[in-house]
């Protein structure tokens, strides 16, 4: 069983239904019901503040369902805290990279959880996976495609 540790830029494009998320999602949970779903306390968050949830009550009811069908919301405490501090320090002392404190959150939590983050951050995470062996999967392998489908919502 493997935990999987959704980032808010995929649960975003699974909800704007982009195709090859949804596909990863479905491929995921359909191959193995054993895997676990986590999110982060920052990702819920994230997901409840955008703009359209004050003005879309259908979409705030699917994305608070969402998160409560997954296996856990992980609360930030003070390892992962701990942490964060540490990954964020490292990047900019050894690899001259500023992380923003969300993004280095959700990473320490997937560290700390044991799961697999799923993003499409490519720039902050793979530093953080070379610097930490965090164990890092981008489900989004054409980013022109990407675009051009944000482009046409």
């Amino acid at each position: 069983m493997s935990k999987y540790l959704f980032d808010t830029n995929v649960c975003i494009y699974f909800f704007r239904e982009f195709p090859p998320v949804v596909r990863f999602m479905e491929e995921l949970f359909q191959q193995n019901e054993q895997h676990e779903k986590l999110l982060s306390v920052i990702t819920e968050a994230e997901l409840l503040s955008v703009s359209s949830v004050a003005t879309n009550h259908e979409l705030k009811l699917l994305l608070q369902e969402f998160i409560n069908d997954s296996d856990q919301v992980v609360e930030v405490n003070r390892e992962i805290a701990n942490l964060s501090g540490e990954i964020r320090s490292k990047l900019a002392y050894h690899y001259e990279k500023k992380v923003k404190l969300p993004d280095v959150l959700i990473a320490a939590t997937a560290l700390h959880t044991d799961a697999i983050l799923v993003s499409n951050n490519d720039k902050d995470f793979q530093t953080i996976s070379t610097a930490y062996n965090l164990k890092y999967i981008n489900p989004i392998q054409d980013q022109d495609e990407l675009k051009h489908f944000l482009a046409t919502q």
